[in-house]
């Protein structure tokens, strides 16, 4: 982890846990293989799960945006060491804060400020909701009817919480944590070097007209074309959570050459190349390559990993399955690309 006085880049499991929550609720599009073929098998029992027990991740709507970046800002706030703490940690946060926080977030994005007694009274609330939000009738009804069941609303979240996470998330908890572990170790060069540049870049648009003191980055695998940001109403820190490919583009736009490196440093290792060769050829598992190379399966692993995570190898999963194998045209385009760079 890179750490100054104005950036920080930070990984924390949970910030994918929350975010793959959304991404298959909301049908987001992930570029990386392996997670999309996982993403198109859970949605088919995630979806209806979150229908059934009425709980809103509607696309595009100020609610869902107002929960995500409570569930992101509540990991950052309670810095939950793991996906099971932090689901015990928001399981004995009050309904209270929790609805709280949720009209914060709303709040935020559309600059309204409240007195926090209108949730005293349901007329108060209603008057509120109707006057400062451009919602339809509906979706009014629908915020709130969620603050006058907050509770049950939570309990349902929870129920979701526990659900994903059993049945879901545990199939790729190893591979999302091991892809960000290769992300902050090739990553961490590039910040020594450009970190002040990339910083004011990650701010551009965000918050270009504040004194920002602390910028705090948390990577996600799920992030991929987006970013979330957010800041504590007091003080100048500010909270960032962006994917490997928004972070890459911006230090490709610093440096034009820094890609064409990183991708030669990638594969000017004699294993990796050779694994390269064998995979143009041929869609492989593991135990083969391993086999037909001579390495063993965790130094294929470790290969893999690195190869995966630049998009140089793509995934095919059939079960439990895992094949790899390279696209020999869509590389070829690539390494010409980065000839043309660096003359």
């Amino acid at each position: 982890m890179n750490q100054s006085n104005m950036l920080q880049l930070i990984h924390n499991l949970n910030f994918d846990f929350v975010e793959s929550l959304f991404s298959v609720a909301m049908q987001r599009e992930i570029d990386d293989v392996y997670i999309r073929e996982w993403q198109k098998t859970v949605e088919n029992t995630l979806i209806p799960l979150i229908e059934e027990d009425r709980f809103y991740f509607e696309n595009g709507s100020i609610f869902s945006e107002g929960l995500e970046i409570f569930l992101l800002s509540f990991v950052f706030e309670y810095k939950s060491s793991s996906i099971s703490h932090f689901i015990e940690q928001f399981q004995r946060y009050s309904e209270s804060k929790f609805a709280h926080k949720i009209i914060e977030n709303m709040c935020e994005i559309e600059e309204v400020d409240f007195d926090r007694e209108i949730f005293d009274n349901p007329g108060n609330l209603a008057r509120f909701i109707n006057t400062n939000f451009e919602f339809s009738k509906q979706n009014k009804w629908d915020i709130l009817q969620f603050f006058l069941n907050t509770k049950e609303y939570k309990e349902d979240l929870l129920k979701i919480f526990k659900w994903h996470y059993e049945n879901n998330f545990k199939k790729i908890e190893k591979y999302v944590n091991e892809r960000a572990n290769v992300f902050e170790k090739n990553f961490e060069t590039v910040l020594r070097k450009y970190e002040n540049d990339f910083a004011q870049r990650l701010l551009t648009g965000l918050f270009s007209k504040e004194n920002v003191e602390t910028l705090l980055v948390s990577i996600s695998c799920f992030m991929r074309k987006e970013v979330i940001a957010w800041k504590e109403r007091k003080g100048n820190k500010r909270w960032i959570v962006a994917g490997f490919d928004y972070l890459n583009m911006i230090v490709e736009n610093l440096d034009p050459q820094t890609e064409a490196l990183r991708l030669l440093k990638i594969i000017a290792d004699e294993s990796r190349l050779k694994i390269i060769k064998l995979l143009s050829g041929k869609e492989c598992r593991n135990p083969e390559i391993a086999n037909l190379l001579g390495l063993t399966k965790a130094t294929i692993s470790h290969h893999m990993n690195v190869l995966c995570t630049h998009n140089i190898v793509d995934i095919r999963m059939d079960g439990n399955k895992i094949f790899y194998s390279v696209d020999r045209k869509k590389l070829k385009k690539r390494l010409s690309e980065i000839i043309d760079k660096i003359l």
